[in-house]
């Protein structure tokens, strides 16, 4: 070796890491070199030092008796990386409850055709709206309710009827279960009850 090591080499060296072919430089240039020579033997106190420091404060358990986490299990170890994940979890929650929440999973509006008679429930899709074409309804004006199956007004509009029925449009969602439009006249009683069933 015609140059002095540097300290990276040294320490290489002495780790046992420096490739054979630059150790048998190494040495030969350290036969000649009392200033390497110093180098080298305070690389080697630093090395030694600083096992002596892992050994007592680390207890390392043999790799044998340790239990294998999953590979992602090592992200769970930073208190950063488990703030990111409940961040991100908090915000697919969020964003599929407000995508639930809008509606605009649903149809645009449900056209249903009610005739005032006893017997099945039409069934409908769930949907944003419901325009509901209703037959067998005499002339005139009438107050238009839609309520649940235990009778609470979920809407309500003043309509008035056609030839052949009338059509009116619920311009809301309404939630899965039996639904029941009631038409009332001028003087409050119940003209007609139809029902219909939402999935």
């Amino acid at each position: 070796m015609t140059r002095h090591g540097t300290e990276e080499e040294f320490e290489l060296y002495v780790r046992g890491r420096l490739p054979q072919a630059q150790v048998t430089e190494l040495e030969e240039h350290l036969l000649t070199c009392p200033a390497c020579l110093r180098q080298v033997e305070e690389a080697e106190r630093f090395v030694a030092a600083m096992r002596e420091a892992l050994q007592d404060e680390v207890k390392v358990e043999p790799a044998a008796s340790r239990p294998r986490l999953p590979v992602f299990a090592s992200a769970f170890r930073s208190r950063f990386a488990m703030a990111a994940m409940a961040i991100v979890l908090i915000a697919v929650v969020a964003g599929a409850f407000v995508y639930l929440r809008s509606g605009a999973h649903l149809a645009p509006v449900a056209t249903i055709e009610l005739t005032a008679v006893r017997g099945e429930m039409t069934e409908v899709e769930p949907a944003r709206g419901f325009d509901l074409k209703l037959t067998d309804v005499p002339a005139g004006s009438f107050r238009v309710e839609v309520v649940d199956a235990v009778g609470s007004v979920e809407w309500e509009a003043n309509a008035a009827s056609r030839v052949g029925g009338m059509e009116v449009r619920v311009s809301r969602t309404l939630p899965s279960g039996a639904h029941f439009v009631r038409l009332y006249s001028a003087a409050g009683a119940m003209v007609h009850e139809y029902g219909f069933r939402v999935r």
